[in-house]
């Protein structure tokens, strides 16, 4: 039952690392 959220702020969290990481490439990038 804990699995549910569990994986839930797992995703969460890797979209959040991932738009993260992308957002500071781009910005690298770009400057």
């Amino acid at each position: 039952m804990i699995a549910y959220p569990v994986l839930e702020f797992c995703q969460r969290h890797n979209r959040l690392a991932w738009l993260s990481w992308m957002s500071r490439s781009t910005t690298t990038s770009s400057g």
